[in-house]
């Protein structure tokens, strides 16, 4: 079974305009037969060049046995268009819904909205894999990554930040991932982290 969201001219099946996305939800009671026909069931759902992710909330419901995600957006040169983008409620949505089942996030965005990587650690602490490239506040991913050490994420496996910012501030950056990776680097092989700080090329 597979829920289908795609743009719009090329939705092989069901339109609705109305609500910028189309394809194929699948109910709540669906999905709770299928757990209890197949409780090692595991779903991987992908978001590509979705700018608006309150659309696609319908698609997510409660018992969905959801283990993967992954989000792009994807390049966008439009200030207008990034602003829009905000992800903030739909990744609230995962971390109420999911954050027992989760187990691996993908977050690729293209400078959009700053996103709080330390909240996201602290509501998803069954994460194996977490992959992040966007804009992101310096405070914020040294208090993310001092969560991890502390031994909350017991099951994560890989941290992979690649950061955007303006040109102008990549040796800001440099300087912050130098010194980040050189603090952190042991106790992440001691927890046998795959972790990984760097600057996004396009």
């Amino acid at each position: 079974m597979t829920a289908l969201i795609c743009r719009e001219d090329q939705i092989p099946g069901r339109i609705d305009a109305a609500l910028g996305v189309g394809g194929y939800e699948i109910p709540d009671t669906a999905w709770r037969r299928v757990i209890v026909a197949c409780p090692d069931l595991y779903l991987f759902m992908a978001f590509f060049r979705i700018r608006d992710y309150d659309n696609i909330q319908r698609f997510l419901t409660p018992s969905m046995p959801l283990r993967e995600v992954h989000l792009q957006l994807g390049i966008d040169l439009k200030t207008t268009q990034r602003q829009d983008s905000d992800i903030s409620c739909f990744m609230r949505l995962l971390t109420h819904r999911y954050a027992s089942i989760l187990v691996k996030l993908s977050i690729h965005q293209w400078r959009s909205a700053e996103l709080p990587l330390r909240r996201i650690i602290e509501k998803l602490p069954h994460l194996c894999r977490l992959l992040y490239t966007d804009r992101i506040c310096a405070s914020d991913l040294h208090d993310a990554i001092s969560i991890i050490a502390c031994g909350v994420c017991e099951k994560l496996k890989e941290l992979k930040i690649q950061i955007q910012d303006d040109e102008s501030k990549q040796v800001y950056w440099r300087k912050i991932i130098e010194s980040y990776t050189e603090e952190f680097k042991d106790i992440m092989e001691l927890y046998n982290i795959k972790f990984l700080l760097d600057i996004y090329k396009v």
